[in-house]
Formats: structure tokens, sequence, C-alpha cells
């Protein structure tokens, strides 16, 4: 549902926070708008921040294929610097940064069979380097066209996901490890088939405590919801789980969505863990708001019990206008308070899409918009929100708008902060 793209330029913004007991005003703004063209134009992940507090994330250059940027804190200001650009190889993930200061991700396509690969930038002298550790082969021996940010494992090892290829087509679960050589070598920890477990998984996937994974497919399962069928696989998609053992690893369905009317489907972004080993999400459609044709998605939680039982909690249902909370929400980070925050990519007063928060009390927790984007200077079509380190400032980008004429633009990085 992302519109048609053009141009923009840097504006105030006010948002509003919220903390422990009431709501804090804190002002946001604009640090970067995306001016097209080899500069960058169309943000895609949502920016990781180094210890530093220098943002790196990825957008299109005019030919299509991603570009790597970073912004600098400066004097009050930001300072915008393309670090990398690829000759192919279409979107990006969301970056990864290990111990070092390297940066990890995936792009769809490219690499030696032009199906995707993962990647390592490393800087030498201020100079970034690109290392291709890893080329998809495709069918049906391997996946194709890696779309979500990778994890790391306490060992080193990269994990991710591959939205199509493995023996059934429907995409896999991967690993990365190093051979010792200075080389990567791939295991295929699980192939979806599509009914029942799921198919095209476009999120990452998460650890528990106890080192299992758990993640979610976009399509696939059980469910026969007629507005699932995004793809030949047909259901709403799943929420798995994916645990180790001596014959490798076994997946489970924690969750078919759709299973109700209530329910959420498409779930394309992945989960995220409390310290009471409780599981929250997003879907980009289905639920009980109004004004969508499939609904406009919900925040869900799931609470473990005896015999690796979760049960699903439904914490928000979107509604493009409704209470102006929006509608296709995109992912959930926590702040230090255990409150829940997160991005619609549409709806809300101006119809471009919100900020949120799910504010934790003893019943569970209250959906309050904290911005309404307008489509103009500010944005339209967040993606993605983060916070830093200490959680004071919250960062996210905007697919489009910031030339001040109704969503049109090529899109730009906010910040709001205590």
């Amino acid at each position: 549902m992302l519109r048609d793209m053009f141009r923009m330029v840097y504006a105030p913004i006010c948002v509003v926070f919220l903390m422990t007991g009431s709501l804090l005003a804190v002002t946001g703004r604009v640090i970067h708008t995306f001016q097209g063209g080899g500069n960058g134009e169309y943000p895609l992940g949502t920016p990781v921040i180094d210890s530093a507090g220098n943002l790196f994330g990825s957008a299109l250059n005019s030919d299509g294929a991603p570009l790597i940027y970073e912004l600098s804190p400066s004097g009050g200001g930001w300072n915008y610097q393309v670090i990398y650009w690829f000759s192919g190889g279409q979107s990006t993930s969301q970056l990864l940064f290990d111990g070092s200061g390297n940066l990890y991700g995936t792009t769809q396509a490219g690499g030696a069979n032009n199906l995707g690969t993962v990647f390592e930038l490393t800087q030498s002298r201020g100079i970034w380097t690109a290392n291709t550790l890893y080329s998809f082969g495709g069918y049906p021996t391997d996946g194709t066209n890696p779309v979500a940010a990778l994890i790391f494992d306490s060992a080193g090892n990269l994990y991710g996901t591959t939205l199509k290829g493995g023996t059934f087509g429907a995409g896999t679960v991967f690993e990365l490890s190093s051979d010792g050589l200075g080389g990567w070598v791939e295991s295929l920890l699980y192939e979806f088939e599509g009914k029942p477990d799921g198919a095209s998984p476009e999120s990452p996937v998460a650890f528990d405590a106890s080192g299992n994974l758990f993640g979610t497919t976009s399509g696939g399962g059980s469910s026969e919801e007629q507005y699932c069928f995004l793809n030949q696989f047909g259901g709403c998609g799943t929420l798995y789980e994916l645990t180790p053992g001596a014959g490798g690893w076994t997946e489970t369905v924690v969750h078919d969505f759709g299973a109700s009317s209530s329910d959420g489907h498409w779930a394309f972004s992945g989960v995220i863990f409390d310290a009471s080993g409780n599981m929250y999400g997003t879907t980009l459609a289905g639920g009980g708001g109004g004004n969508c044709d499939a609904g406009c998605g919900i925040a869900y939680g799931f609470s473990p019990g005896a015999g690796g039982v979760w049960t699903e909690h439904i914490l928000a249902n979107f509604n493009y206008k409704q209470n102006l909370l929006g509608g296709s929400p995109v992912g959930l980070v926590f702040d230090a308070y255990g409150n829940l925050y997160g991005a619609a990519q549409l709806g809300g007063a101006g119809n471009e899409g919100t900020i949120f928060t799910l504010r934790r009390n003893a019943h569970g927790f209250t959906p309050i918009v904290l911005y309404n984007f307008t489509g103009g200077t500010d944005g339209a079509e967040p993606v993605g929100v983060v916070f830093d380190a200490i959680r004071t400032h919250l960062y996210g980008i905007a697919f489009l708008g910031g030339n001040g004429q109704g969503g049109l633009g090529d899109g730009t990085v906010f910040v709001g902060h205590q």
C-alpha cells in the first residue's frame, strides 16, 4: 500500500512520550530529509545506533539498488553521508552491529546467483568495504530472497530467514557459522511447507531465554480466511517456534493467525520478549478495527503456560481513523518502563501514519497516539522506530514525505526525545 514516490525538506514535529505514570511532552524533529538520486531515497530498514550515537540505515539509490548511510550528531545538527553503494541487489534489511563495530545485513537479490546475499561492512580509516559472506542458491536446496534482519547468538553465529526457496518454495530459516578459515558455512534449520507450518517469513527470528527461536510468517498456516490468500500457499500466517535437538531443529506452530474474525493476519513483523518470557508483536491486517477491507491490524501478546501452551492477548485493534490510532502497524519496541512503542504506516488524523505507545497498566496496555504524520515536511508512512541505548530518544524513518506536499517526497529520518 505504499504510495508513489517524490521529494522533501527538514521541519520540526511535536510528539508525546509515555514514561511511568504520566505523559511527558517531548520535542521531536526531522533530522534528515532524503533528496533522491545518488543521495538516497525511500529509506528501508529502521536505523541502528552505534555506541557513539551515530545512526546507520539503508535506502535506495536512483537505480533501485540499495545504499547504506550514516547520520552523525554534530553541533546540534546531524551530518548525513552515504558510506556504501551497492551495484545491485535490490533492498536491504535492517542492519546489525557486532562487538567490533562491523555491520551485517542482507540483500534481497544480487550475489553469485542473483538470489540474495548476507554481507558484512567493515571500516578502515573511514572507508567502508563490503564483503559477501554468503550467496543464496535457491530451490531446492537453499533459500532465496532474504528480507529480514539478522541476529547473533552468543557464539557469534548469524541467524535469519528467506522469503522464498527451500524444498517447498515457502521460505527457510538459516544459520551462518564461521568455518575457522575466514569463511562462513550455511545450515538450513527449517524449510517451510506452507500448510500447516507457515510460508513467506518476512521477519527476523528471536531467541528466548532457553535458546529456542521464535518468528512469524506472513502467509501459510491452517487458516482459510478469504482475505489472507496473498500467494499460492494461502493462510493468514503463523507464529512459530524452532527447538534445537540432537537431530536438528523441530518446528512447532505456536499460533495460526486468522483463526477467528477478531484475530490478526499477515504477520510481517517479528516478536520481542519481556523479562517474564511473554512475546509481543503486530500484524499488518486483520483484527476488529474498521475502515479496512481485511482489518487494520493488531498488536498482540502471548503468555506462556504449562506444557508449552501459549495464550494470545489482543492488546490493540488498529483503525485508520477511529481513535486516530492508525492502521497497518509494523513492529514494537520497549522503553525502560515496559511500555511498548511502534509505528502504524497508514491512517491517523492526517491519514499518513502514526507513532503510538501501548501504555502498561494493571490490566494490560492502553493504546495512545503520540504523533500523527501529516505527509508534509514531517514525512508519511513510518516504517519503524528504535530507542537509543538509554531509551530516552526514539528514532524512526518515514518511507515517504518531506516536501510539504501531502505525502510526496523521498522519506525522512526523525527523532523524539525527553
